[in-house]
Order: C-alpha cells, then sequence, then structure tokens
C-alpha cells in the first residue's frame, strides 16, 4: 500500500478512516483544482504536520521541519522571493552546485526545471508544510530590516540621551563671584553673577 494512493495511505496508518476519506474525496471533487492534502487539512482530519510527515514517508523523501531549522539568508536569496513565493519553496542548503529545496510539492518537476534554471543549479527537493514555508520566507527576508531598524532606533536614542545631559546642566548655576566692596563708595556692592544658559556663559552686574 506504499505505494498507492495517499489518502489510502493515511487509512492504513490509521490517520483516517474508510468513510472519511471517501468525504474527502467527494470534497475534492467538488472544489476542482485544489490538491488532497489541502481538502484533508482544511476538513481538520489530520494536521498539516501530520500529512506532511507522511506524504515524506510514501514518496521516499525526506521531511523538514523548518520552524526548527536554521536558514542562510545568503542561501535562500539564490531563488528571488517572488519565485519562492510563486512556488512556495525556500532554498535549505547548497553544496557546490547540488541546491535542497523545501516545497510542499515534491513531484511538480515542472518546479524544479524552473528552478534549475534560475539557480544554475541542480535541485534536491524536501517535503515541508505550506504554512512553514511561508513563515521561514517572512522571517529570512524580514530580520535584516528589522534588525536594520532596531540599530537606527538605538543609535537615535543615544543621540538624544547625549543632547539632553548638556541642557540640564546648562540651567544651573555655575559661578557666584562676589568683588570686594569698593572704598570710595561703601553704600553701593557690585555682584556678579555668572549664569550658564545653553551653554552660554553671561556675566549679569547688579548694583544694590
Amino acid at each position: 500500500m506504499r505505494n498507492g494512493p495517499i489518502g489510502q495511505y493515511l487509512v492504513q496508518k490509521g490517520l483516517i478512516t474508510e468513510e472519511q476519506l471517501q468525504e474527502v474525496l467527494a470534497k475534492q471533487k467538488e472544489q476542482k483544482g485544489r490538491l488532497f492534502g489541502d481538502v484533508i487539512i482544511d476538513m481538520k482530519l489530520v494536521t498539516d504536520v501530520q500529512f506532511c510527515q507522511v506524504l515524506a514517508e510514501r514518496l521516499n523523501v525526506s521531511y523538514i521541519d523548518l520552524d526548527n531549522t536554521e536558514l542562510m539568508p545568503d542561501i535562500v536569496k539564490k531563488i528571488p522571493e517572488a519565485t519562492a513565493r510563486k512556488y512556495n519553496v525556500i532554498a535549505v542548503s547548497k553544496i557546490g552546485k547540488r541546491m535542497t529545496v523545501a516545497t510542499n510539492d515534491p513531484i511538480n518537476f515542472y518546479i524544479f526545471e524552473d528552478l534549475r534554471v534560475i539557480t544554475g543549479c541542480s535541485i534536491t527537493p524536501v517535503l515541508a508544510t505550506k504554512s512553514s514555508i511561508n513563515r521561514a520566507i517572512g522571517k529570512v527576508r524580514l530580520t535584516p530590516l528589522l534588525t536594520k531598524l532596531q540599530s537606527k532606533k538605538r543609535k537615535s536614542l543615544t543621540l538624544k540621551n547625549s543632547r539632553i545631559s548638556p541642557r540640564r546642566e546648562s540651567r544651573t548655576l555655575l559661578l557666584l563671584n562676589l568683588l570686594p566692596l569698593s572704598s570710595r563708595t561703601p553704600s553701593v556692592r557690585t555682584q556678579r553673577i555668572y549664569i550658564s544658559s545653553h551653554s552660554r556663559i553671561k556675566p549679569l552686574s547688579v548694583s544694590v
């Protein structure tokens, strides 16, 4: 049964019943053009991870959990973002002229031929859920932008703090100097007060 339809394989694995399989097939017939996997997942009879793991076993290809896989941005960018989203694929690794690509449709050879032309590499497919591929594409593409924005924010805060401190200091009284009383004018005392305003020291003479 390993080489039979994926629906029968799910029944054999005990993940769905024969009755549920017929319901899925009927639903798929109504929704022409939809993949069996998309229909059964939408019906919540199995999770996307369960279906993907069984499909990988059925097709004898490797399954990859992208949510727990570290991806290299330089490798991911070998496939243009528009192409990655169009085919729902993401580059996982590259050794020489061989590239491993995660996909939710590992038997679509037209996709891999297109990727071969674009990247100049032979393609080895591994199976991943559609949702995890979309998350991985978004994460890898957005991470450099978020890092850049955070760096700008830190620089802005540092600059702002460096400007606040001198302003506070400029409002304080820096020096008070009382000049000696003049012997010729005992009734008059001159006070010279130095007040800082925005880092400029201005003398102010007051007679009393």
